[in-house]
């Protein structure tokens, strides 16, 4: 655990501190869109074993002196395996007197966005790693619709998809680019179609980049059949001697750049409880 009175270079490695780290899982929790509509508990463990209920026996009238008919619930245990995310930052090696604490704060927003925009990627589209077995895109390609020139079309029929399904879409999670189709939609008056980008077919619409829009524009479902996972603690490490490969294929040798690399990982775990409560909009080739 870090000492927050200690400087980075007393402390080069351990957990960032509790305060500090809580305000970075309400940062990501807030800017996430898979943990702003998703269920998500916490974990203390690498893995947690959850039972969910995935069908509710009905209720049945019943008469005088008759026996209740009982019906079968579906209880699965699910189990939540975290994975491990990181990022690396790079800095002056100066940073290495600065104390833990104060480092850390001045990080914290930083790390939040780098993460929860890597979350979103991840659990939408899916990364490079795969870290998780399912994504929203995979699992919501066979229940998706192919793209149209109709965007109004496209949205119903694929929310439509959804609730065929007996399910209820939380949100319509979208590419910007269809931000500027639904504006430009006209009546045939000449007046604006849709005068509310934020909300269609009374669904609530997000817009994001965090997720790879060349595989689909728009994903949709009901959330409630997403559960993910938050280990509390964040841990980080300085990396004084390395060579890093950075997104543009370049390298930076720390040691001869008199640079320091802090290397910043937690765990987050993802499940879907039901395929079939997702839907895409698969782009037309």
């Amino acid at each position: 655990m870090a000492d927050t009175d200690l400087i980075l270079s007393q402390q080069l490695d351990g957990i960032i501190p509790t305060e500090i780290s809580n305000e970075i899982v309400k940062q990501i929790m807030q800017g996430s869109i898979c943990m702003k509509y998703a269920k998500v508990e916490p974990m203390t463990t690498p893995k947690k074993t959850i039972p969910v209920v995935i069908n509710v026996p009905g209720a049945t009238w019943v008469g005088e002196g008759e026996k209740i008919k009982v019906g079968k619930p579906s209880i699965v245990p699910v189990t939540l395996e975290a994975k491990k995310i990181a990022i690396i930052m790079t800095a002056s090696r100066e940073a290495l007197t600065d104390p833990v604490a104060n480092l850390f704060e001045d990080l914290k927003d930083a790390i939040a966005e780098s993460f929860y925009s890597v979350i979103d990627r991840t659990i939408l589209t899916g990364d490079a790693a795969n870290p998780f077995k399912k994504t929203l895109l995979s699992v919501g390609t066979p229940n998706g619709i192919t793209e149209t020139d109709d965007i109004m079309i496209d949205i119903s029929n694929t929310l439509g998809k959804v609730e065929e399904s007996g399910f209820t879409p939380t949100v319509l999670i979208q590419a910007p680019k269809t931000k500027t189709k639904l504006r430009n939609l006209k009546t045939t008056m000449g007046t604006q179609l849709v005068t509310d980008v934020n909300n269609i077919y009374s669904t609530p619409v997000e817009y994001t980049t965090h997720f790879d829009n060349t595989k689909t524009p728009l994903i949709t479902g009901d959330f409630d059949y997403l559960r993910l996972g938050v280990l509390q603690d964040i841990q980080y490490e300085v990396l004084r001697e390395s060579t890093l490969t950075l997104e543009d294929g370049t390298s930076v040798n720390l040691g001869q750049d008199d640079l320091m690399g802090l290397r910043v990982t937690m765990r987050i775990a993802s499940q879907v409880l039901r395929d079939e409560a997702f839907s895409i909009m698969i782009p037309k080739v």
